[in-house]
């Protein structure tokens, strides 16, 4: 009997540029999914290497090339003119992957990184012109059946400068017969044409390179990764908000995380986003409040999170610090100690001689023993980043800023350097949600009143309603001027402001609209009620990289 059932209808080969990329971005992503870091060789310093002596010498063929004949091709042009992008990319590549790096990337089983055959795939297209655009969409087709790590997309735009320089050795050593080792393919590469090598592959080759050399790569990565986009669904939306050195911090967090848990980054950033879902506070409700705040340890455990013996030890000395701090430098003083008394026991001191040296060595060793921790924790403990908010376009109405500069008026020179100096810090950080005050005292002074207060106080009062009609308008008064009078300070004994900068500070930070108009003789009405920040101004440093820097939640 035949049988007449219908056959399953196969799917059409692709045919369109943009469909045959996908395919392969997949077909790349199903055989390439079990990648792990291997350690190995790191074959890329002498891969440069043979790079440098093969390209000066296709520069030099060349150069003797356009003295002996009247025509010169194209080639030649190019590679003489746009010579210094291949030195600017060996270089990169010398300086941006170092080994221990390149050991942490995902590898096959032959130790080809994954992210290079990924590279070699984009780079050997039929016409090998690199497009940005068609880049990140075969890295997104490609993740979404296999996630790409942290540490390959920072490496991509470095493995495709080493394979446009293999294509581009290829070409320059078919046209010049100069002896070159070409790269053999990726094993996984068998089924694939490599397109013939041209004049046009060179020059191609050479505007590849200059293409990587001015791309934003940051703004690449943020826009392909798996990972951050799954931290931008933290619930309070301040990841986002946050600038690019903080989110990269929360991302490194992670990395770090990964190399001593079974669950890959993405899952970590799930994991804490989660956990940022479950939060009943405002801190508890950021992801950051779990990667760099005392949520770490809950989301280490949800991960099964194994730190190395070292993390161990600084996390309890950390935890325990001032008798980890004062227990060492007792240690330490002792240590010394011992080691004088040793040395007076073993060059014949008495009883006597012995205790003398102890006693005096005490003093010396407790030094040596300060000088000793201190320099230890600095060398143990790096810096800990302060995350940001990004203000680059300017303060939100919700993050309204006082920038205050606490001075006293006491000679005639001090009002006019005030006025200055407040004018300056407006220039250079102009925004209508930051506002900027004087906050003074007059000098210490035998009397409650003298003969030249008031000539200060209506000079600068004066002069901080120039510079609101210079910059300010009806809704928007950037300056502002507060002054206190006099109090009797039995400990001093004389009249002077009230605790001097702290006093002046407490006082215009009383209430929420930050002012206390009782403390001050000099109070005009206020347009910036509703502040939440002040600021207090020394030199001339940018305002909003301090504004953002106490806002995150975490």
């Amino acid at each position: 009997m035949l049988n007449t059932a219908p056959r399953p209808a196969q799917a059409e080969p692709a045919t369109t540029p943009r469909e045959q990329q996908d395919e392969l971005a997949l077909k790349l992503a199903q055989k390439l999914a079990a990648c792990a870091p291997r350690t190995g060789s790191f074959p890329l310093p002498d891969r440069l290497k043979q790079f440098t002596e093969f390209f000066q010498s296709a520069y030099y063929y060349f150069d003797e090339a356009t003295k002996t004949q009247v025509s010169v091709s194209p080639v030649a042009e190019w590679l003489l003119d746009n010579f210094y992008i291949l030195e600017q990319a060996i270089r990169q590549l010398e300086e941006d992957m170092p080994m221990d790096f390149y050991q942490r990337l995902p590898k096959t089983r032959d130790g080809r990184t994954r992210i290079y055959i990924l590279a070699w795939a984009i780079t050997r297209r039929e016409d090998n012109r690199l497009d940005i655009e068609q880049i990140k969409t075969f890295i997104q087709t490609f993740q979404n059946a296999t996630p790409l790590r942290i540490g390959e997309l920072w490496a991509l735009p470095l493995m495709l400068r080493l394979t446009v320089m293999e294509t581009l050795a290829e070409g320059l050593a078919t046209i010049t017969k100069l002896k070159w080792d070409a790269a053999p393919q990726p094993d996984l590469w068998q089924n694939f044409e490599t397109p013939a090598v041209t004049e046009a592959m060179v020059i191609n080759s050479i505007l590849n390179l200059r293409l990587l050399a001015t791309q934003d790569w940051k703004t690449f990565f943020e826009s392909t990764s798996v990972l951050e986009k799954t931290l931008r669904d933290d619930p309070t939306d301040v990841y986002a908000q946050m600038d690019f050195e903080t989110r990269n911090h929360y991302r490194s967090i992670i990395e770090e995380l990964s190399q001593r848990s079974l669950i890959d980054e993405v899952g970590i950033a799930f994991q804490a986003v989660q956990l940022a879902e479950a939060g009943t506070s405002s801190r508890e409700k950021h992801v950051g409040y779990y990667l760099i705040g005392p949520g770490r340890e809950t989301l280490e455990a949800r991960i099964s999170y194994h730190p190395q013996f070292f993390i161990s030890v600084a996390r309890s000395l950390q935890k325990n610090a001032t008798r980890a701090y004062l227990g060492g430098i007792a240690a330490f003083a002792i240590l010394v100690c011992f080691l004088i008394i040793l040395y007076t026991i073993h060059t014949g001191g008495n009883t006597a001689q012995v205790i003398m040296a102890g006693l005096l060595a005490i003093l010396p060793s407790s030094a040596i023993a300060i000088e000793l921790v201190n320099g230890l924790i600095v060398f143990s403990i790096p810096p800990r980043i302060h995350p940001k908010l990004n203000f680059e376009r300017g303060v939100p109405l919700e993050y309204r800023t006082v920038v205050v500069i606490p001075s006293l008026l006491g000679t005639e020179r001090d009002a006019p350097f005030l006025i200055r100096q407040i004018e300056h810090h407006f220039l250079a950080n102009s925004d209508p949600n930051i506002f900027f005050v004087l906050l003074t005292d007059f000098a210490d002074a035998p009397e409650k009143e003298m003969p030249d207060d008031e000539q200060s106080v209506t000079y600068t009062r004066n002069a901080i309603q120039q510079l609101n009609k210079k910059y300010g308008n009806n809704d928007y008064q950037p300056f502002y001027f507060f002054h206190r009078e006099r109090l009797w300070n039995e400990g001093e004994d004389c009249w002077m402001g009230w605790e001097r900068k702290r006093g002046k500070l407490d006082g215009l930070k009383s209430n929420t609209n930050f002012i206390d108009h009782k403390r001050f003789i000099n109070h005009p009405l206020c347009h910036y009620a509703g502040c939440r920040y002040i600021i207090t101004a020394r030199k001339r440093p940018p305002v909003n990289w301090h504004v953002g820097t106490p806002i995150e939640p975490g």
